[in-house]
């Protein structure tokens, strides 16, 4: 071999190991994203939960409040029934009917 071809060599094998260099560093730097995103997933997943729950006592509330306006509606219409027929059996002393 002539000088040539060692240099071609050394310059081949220095290419080599800085892409195998290169990939190394790419794989931490993607292993490190790949980390982040899956803690911030698991943060989303949490408040995913949260929300969940949230929203299942929201229901809850909704159909009890449901359920109270319905009760007011019946006392409100009860009130009304008893009144109406006060009313109507009240006349003024010193007339018959």
């Amino acid at each position: 071999m002539n000088e040539a071809a060692w240099i071609a060599l050394i310059v081949g094998c220095i290419g080599v190991l800085l892409n195998i260099v290169g990939i190394a560093v790419a794989y931490g730097i993607l292993q490190g994203t790949v980390k982040a995103i899956d803690s911030r997933v698991k943060a989303l997943e949490a408040e995913i939960g949260t929300l969940n729950e949230l929203k299942v006592t929201v229901a809850e509330v909704k159909t009890s409040l449901a359920f109270l306006v319905e009760q007011f509606k019946d006392l409100n219409a009860s009130i009304r029934w008893m009144r109406e027929p006060a009313a109507a059996k009240r006349q003024p002393r010193g007339t018959q009917p």
